[in-house]
Parts: C-alpha cells; sequence; structure tokens
C-alpha cells in the first residue's frame, strides 16, 4: 500500500531527457556542459542535490499543454476525490485518537481540509518514528517522511543565518511527522489495516 497514488491534479511526467526551467516552463534545455545539466536537473527540483535536501533555491514546475487538457477531464471528478479522502481521514482519526504517543491532524471548524497527505505526529523524536516506520515497511504498509529536514537547515538557505536550535518547534516536527497512506481509492478495510498495524507498531 503505497502513501500516494497520485497527487489530485497530477497529469503525469515525460520520461524523456527534459530539462525545465530556468525562468520559463515549460521549456527543453539543450546543453553539452555537464555542469550546467546538472545544475538544470537541480533547479527543476527545487534545487535538491539529495532527497529533500536543497542547494539552491529552485522551482517544482511541470505543466504542459498535454498535462493541462488531462487536468481539465480530471477536474471533475476532484470533488468526490477530495470526499473520498477527507472520508478516510476521518476514519483514521477515529481509530487513532486515542492511541498513545501518536497524534493525529485537527481541523479547524472554519477551514476544509482537502488532505492530499495524512500526516501524524510520533511523540519521541526520530529513531521512534523509524521504528514505526520500518515496522508498517515490514507489513506492506508505505508511509514517508515530508520533510526531514527543516527549511531553515536547508543548504540553500544557510545564507538566511538561522541555525540548529533557533527554530525548534520546525526541528521537532521534522523529527516526528510521519504520512500515512492517503489517496482516494482506498478502502475502508484498507485504512483499518493501517490503523490497526499502526496501533500495534507504537505499543511494540
Amino acid at each position: 500500500m503505497s502513501v500516494r497514488r497520485l497527487a489530485s491534479f497530477s497529469a503525469g511526467r515525460s520520461g524523456a531527457i527534459l530539462l525545465e526551467q530556468l525562468h520559463v516552463d515549460p521549456v527543453i534545455d539543450l546543453t553539452n556542459s555537464e555542469g550546467d545539466a546538472e545544475r538544470l536537473r537541480r533547479l527543476r527540483n527545487q534545487g535538491q542535490t539529495d532527497r529533500y535536501s536543497s542547494s539552491e533555491r529552485g522551482w517544482n514546475s511541470r505543466l504542459d499543454e498535454i498535462q493541462a487538457a488531462i487536468l481539465r477531464v480530471k477536474l471533475r471528478h476532484l470533488a468526490a476525490w477530495t470526499g473520498a479522502r477527507q472520508n478516510h481521514a476521518r476514519r483514521y482519526g477515529e481509530l487513532l485518537r486515542d492511541l498513545r504517543g501518536i497524534h493525529v491532524p485537527r481541523e479547524r471548524k472554519d477551514c476544509e481540509h482537502v488532505y492530499s497527505v495524512y500526516t501524524i505526529r510520533v511523540e519521541g523524536g526520530a529513531a521512534r518514528r523509524e521504528r514505526i516506520q520500518r515496522s508498517l515497511a515490514a507489513r506492506g504498509i508505505s508511509s514517508t517522511i515530508y520533510y526531514p529536514i527543516p527549511l531553515h537547515l536547508q543548504p540553500a538557505y544557510a545564507s538566511l543565518g538561522v541555525t540548529r536550535g533557533e527554530l525548534p518547534e520546525s526541528e521537532r516536527a521534522a523529527n516526528e511527522v510521519l504520512s500515512l497512506p492517503m489517496y482516494a481509492e482506498l478502502t475502508d478495510d484498507q485504512v483499518a489495516r493501517v490503523a490497526a498495524t499502526l496501533s500495534e507498531a507504537a505499543r511494540e
């Protein structure tokens, strides 16, 4: 069971050699310089050199005309997909809210959450979270961490001069967040299985 099938508005991405954007999107950049090619690869993916680690400020914009046409078709399903994810989130909340050391998302009465991801907080820091994540994986349930490195500790923002310890809540969140499977096509049985497996893992 994966964390997300696709974001609600995802239209897919080309598998061809396509290096997108410096300041215009979409474009194809051609170069015989390996250095320039490497930088373009970084810039098109939020400046990342490694997964979730950005060395410079980049972008995440990949929409072209074909994708736009696909999205026009998908748009008519958006309300139903959002409603399904909201129902899954409510069920997760019911099943997990009394689990010690696990905090589920809370929704303000004047707001509506679309739950493109369903992210819990795991008390006990990164070590406990990663142990729970391994337990889920061993039972065939994917989970992921959005995001393990807070923004102020990204190399791309080192020039701002914010050091470790200055934003303790951001750092604590980066050590506690864990996103569970969340997409419209989940079944009630799958949600229940994820919750039961998480409950078991959290008590180990």
